[in-house]
């Protein structure tokens, strides 16, 4: 069963459990979906309100937003699912008698690479909160989305830099390393959150 069909309590049940998965990556996954759900909610708010004029002069529609939070609610949905898949099959390979070292190697790199998606798309949750506080919107829940967001990511940052030290081939461990890297600058470089918490 999909985490879309799963109630919070269900999910909730499965992560209190005493199985490996699912666990902080997806735990993090679900948590960025929730500020995806509270950034639609502030967008369709807002759209209720007023006409969204200010928000058009920000380059971008509140229609758009909307209808983008909830293409990543339902993204990171599924990949907080897919999150707890990889891992499993590459614990479970790595403990397989019969399971070839290229196919071991694979499954560890899906570990890494679902982290970054999840990464990449709370990142983007990260640029539609700021246009909406750049707007004057929703100043007390856009913090919430900005905590939220930047939370998943890293918890995201922290599992796909632990996976990766399981991998031996190095061309997806330098481009891996690389997008990692990439990741930690801008968040170190991001001095909005500072800016939003002061105000």
């Amino acid at each position: 069963m999909s985490y879309r069909e799963l109630s919070l309590w269900s999910f909730l049940a499965k992560m209190a459990s005493n199985r490996s998965t699912p666990a902080g990556g997806s735990a993090a996954a679900v948590t960025g979906a929730m500020a995806a759900a509270l950034l639609a909610k502030m967008g369709r708010l807002a759209l209720r309100r007023r006409s969204g004029e200010a928000f058009q002069e920000e380059g971008g529609g509140l229609s758009d937003l909307v209808v983008e939070a909830e293409a990543l609610r339902r993204r990171l949905i599924a990949l907080a699912h897919a999150d707890a898949q990889v891992y499993r099959i590459a614990s479970n390979l790595r403990q397989s008698e019969g399971a070839s070292a290229q196919e071991i190697e694979a499954a560890w790199q899906e570990t890494v690479s679902v982290p970054l998606q999840i990464a990449a798309g709370c990142e983007r949750l990260l640029q539609l909160a700021k246009t909406l506080h750049l707007a004057g919107l929703a100043a007390a829940d856009v913090q919430a989305v900005l905590v939220l967001a930047r939370a998943c990511i890293e918890v995201q940052l922290l599992n796909a830099t632990l996976n990766l030290s399981r991998l031996k081939t190095p061309h997806f461990r330098l481009a891996s390393e690389k997008k990692l890297k990439s990741l930690r600058q801008r968040l170190a470089n991001d001095a909005f959150m500072d800016s939003v918490h002061s105000s």
